[in-house]
């Protein structure tokens, strides 16, 4: 046989080995991606490909991974997603009278991409937690708390938001995520860079604003701030913080008659039964249709 037979044979055999050692990695590491396009921002709003130039990939890798759910300009750890990490509720319970579903027409449209990666619009994403009658206008008594270990990251203070503050928590176990948590006045010395510890008062609900406070639950953009529509270290990707409770959390719920079950809204119903907002033409602005705020079908009553 002659020396250029055998080294054709060994380029082959070494071409055989390089991709047998690819796929084995593949399948080891399971590299699975889920694809969505990119979104920024706190209040629901898409985002432009000029307003995104500033924005990086944020991938996290985490021992166990079974993959990553790419958002076009963002990468997280699927593990991140499916997390359960609320560790406390983030009101009062006692102090609450309803709280709004997920993906309800209750307040204004903040919509996004949810945790499928479906693009979902005219719904509110959130939930709404309302007082008590006895509470609406008293200053500084419905209490708000952190729902995990983490540090606050944004706080809008500097803004001059005329209705309590607007601030995000990260949370330490699982820094990929985020809470926002929606007119609240911080406790002093509570500020950005705090750390703060689950089911610790941070404080209390704005009382110049309406009957109550919102929470909504996603991953971080770890390139905030980003300029242009980032306005929030949120990225417009959302899904229920009922569907990251722990067993614990879950179960204070269900004693007031709030489940998982009844609190969130599917996705095919929604789509079939859509939304109607006043005076919006994008995610995030301001028209709010009264009707549906009053609707009992957008709430579930604390008892």
């Amino acid at each position: 046989m002659s020396n250029g037979t055998l080294v054709a044979i060994g380029i082959v055999l070494i071409v055989i080995v390089a991709v047998l050692g690819l796929l084995q990695y593949l399948h080891q590491n399971n590299l699975v991606s889920t694809s969505y396009p990119g979104q920024q921002g706190g209040s629901g709003q898409n985002q432009s490909t000029s307003d995104r130039s500033t924005a990086g990939t944020t991938t996290t890798q985490q021992s166990g991974n079974s993959g990553n759910a790419t958002f076009g300009y963002y990468s997280f750890s699927e593990v991140a997603l499916n997390a359960t990490i609320v560790t406390a509720s983030p009101a009062n319970l006692s102090q609450i009278s309803q709280i709004s579903k997920f993906r309800s027409c209750a307040g204004h449209d903040f919509s996004g991409y949810d945790f499928n990666g479906t693009l979902e619009s005219a719904r509110s994403m959130k939930h709404y937690f309302a007082t008590l009658s006895s509470e609406i206008g008293l200053s500084h008594t419905v209490q708000m708390f952190a729902p995990f270990n983490g540090t606050l990251i944004y706080d809008n203070k500097t803004l001059d938001y005329p209705n309590g503050d607007q601030i995000v928590v990260k949370s330490a176990v699982d820094p990929v995520i985020g809470v926002e948590l929606f007119h609240i006045d911080l406790l002093p010395g509570i500020t950005v860079g705090t750390t703060v510890r689950s089911g610790q008062l941070i404080g209390y609900k704005n009382a110049s604003e309406y009957s109550g406070f919102d929470v909504a639950y996603g991953p971080l953009n770890s390139q905030y701030p980003c300029g242009g529509r980032c306005q929030t270290p949120m990225t417009g990707i959302w899904d229920s913080i009922f569907n990251h409770m722990t067993k614990q959390v879950l179960n204070e719920y269900a004693n007031v008659g709030v489940t998982q079950s009844n609190v969130i809204v599917p996705e095919a119903y929604r789509n079939a039964n859509p939304c109607i907002y006043p005076n919006e033409t994008n995610y995030g602005s301001s028209g709010v249709n009264a009707i549906e705020w009053s609707d009992p079908k957008n709430w579930v009553n604390v008892t």
